[in-house]
């Protein structure tokens, strides 16, 4: 997936740059003070990538996937039922037909 590739991509990064840093150390032992932004810019970026997935992935329940698959699958079926009556292989119910209606104008 590009969000791994993405991850992957800014630890390999990071790492050589840490690496850098700690090649060239301060005489007074502080971090650089480029090191300490890119610290922070990777805690932010962790943080972001984090978000990301729980959005993308809907590990809360909240995903844009999850919601996605929500929409379509009803859609799906609709669609194949409405299939199977034009096709004069199924009939819809008064009922039905009301519940299709009830469905569309959500």
């Amino acid at each position: 997936s590009s969000g791994i590739n993405a991850e992957y991509g800014v630890d390999v990064w990071k790492d050589a740059a840490i690496k850098i840093f700690s090649h060239h150390p301060r005489k007074d032992s502080k971090r650089h003070p480029c090191q300490e932004s890119l610290l922070l810019i990777d805690k932010e970026c962790e943080e972001l990538m984090q978000q990301f997935i729980v959005r993308v992935s809907g590990e809360n329940d909240s995903g844009v996937a999850r919601g996605i698959i929500g929409l379509v699958n009803p859609i799906e079926t609709w669609g194949n039922r409405l299939m199977a009556v034009t096709k004069g292989e199924d009939l819809l119910s008064d009922a039905e037909w009301a519940k299709l209606l009830s469905n569309l104008q959500e």
